[in-house]
């Protein structure tokens, strides 16, 4: 899948080259979250504080940065 669906003609009117990859550092998982609850694809329930969860976040962690 390609986030931009035409990368290619972008890449051509940029005058640049067009890199590719279907590699990721972190996994993706969806979630729902409600009133409190992340329940995820397995229907299994958390409780959380998405505010506190999205702080927390440390992109620096994860080898982002």
């Amino acid at each position: 899948m390609k986030p931009i669906s035409n990368s290619d003609e972008l890449a051509d009117w940029l005058d640049c080259d067009l890199v590719e990859s279907t590699f990721r550092r972190v996994p993706l998982s969806e979630a729902v979250y409600s009133r409190h609850i992340i329940t995820n694809q397995d229907r299994e329930e958390t409780e959380g504080n998405l505010s506190k969860i999205v702080r927390n976040l440390d992109i620096r962690k994860i080898g982002l940065v």
